[in-house]
């Protein structure tokens, strides 16, 4: 990707013009790594990317020039090019960068579904529906939850939609701490589905991940969909002890708050 035409002498005009101009944009910040010239430290990428305007070869995108590469080329032009670790690296920032840095090369394309099945299902289910059978069966949940979830709750909505209705009432009352909701309405869905199919060992699947769902759905604004994996992920990544089973989306909303 760095044409060989980058000569030292480029990328001091590059760092003069970092001098002058400063960092332009958060994305061309470092993450892990500084390159220090004459006792002072700049993003190596922001700087190969300038050396490469002053080289003559126009525009390097930030997204397509790879961190490890820049760094290798500035150590082998030059002994006077030093790199450094950077210290106190915070690994979820760090984490939040790489998200924002694949986001601008790829897109949204593996992404931009949920925000569109936000937009068009917000504020839903709609607890005043005349039917809400017909309802909870007009949402789509797409692959955000459990298919077996999803079966399982128009189940329940075909043959108890107003105790199904009471349970999203409950899940959605603000004035009630989100743990009892949650207990509540997991607790409920289970008796109801268990008085459907009588028999005690099937699984409901309204768990976590599927609550949270249902919570995003109605208040985007202030919830969040959720992933085991990713919670176990994030908890690691910021040094936090992964809650249990029950507490696991309420931790993970409080840490996403500390952020």
């Amino acid at each position: 990707m760095i044409p060989k035409n980058i000569t030292k002498e480029h990328v001091l005009k590059a760092i003069e013009r970092i001098d002058q101009r400063g960092i332009e944009w958060p994305l061309t910040k470092s993450r892990k790594y500084d390159l220090v010239y004459n006792g002072k430290k700049y993003p190596p990428k922001l700087v190969i990317m300038h050396a490469y305007e002053s080289a003559g070869n126009g525009e390097l995108s930030h997204a397509k020039l790879g961190a490890e590469e820049a760094r290798n080329y500035l150590k082998k032009l030059s002994p006077d090019f030093v790199i450094v670790e950077k210290e106190g690296i915070n690994p979820v920032l760090e984490m939040i960068s790489n998200y924002k840095s694949l986001i601008l090369k790829n897109g949204f394309k593996d992404e931009l579904y949920k925000w569109e099945l936000l937009e068009k299902y917000k504020g839903r289910p709609d607890l005043n529906a005349s039917d809400f059978y017909q309802e909870i069966k007009s949402i789509d949940y797409s692959n955000l939850m459990y298919y077996n979830a999803i079966g399982v709750l128009k189940d329940i909505a075909k043959d108890k939609p107003e105790e199904l209705r009471t349970c999203f009432k409950t899940l959605f009352d603000e004035s009630i701490p989100l743990d009892e909701r949650m207990l509540s309405f997991s607790s409920k869905t289970k008796e109801l589905y268990k008085s459907i199919k009588e028999n005690d060992k099937l699984s409901h699947f309204q768990d976590e991940r599927t609550m949270a769902c249902y919570l995003t759905y109605f208040n985007p604004d202030k919830y969040t969909f959720y992933k085991d994996s990713f919670y176990k992920k994030y908890c690691e990544l910021s040094g936090s002890l992964a809650q249990k089973a029950g507490n696991k989306f309420i931790h993970y909303l409080q840490l996403i708050d500390e952020l």
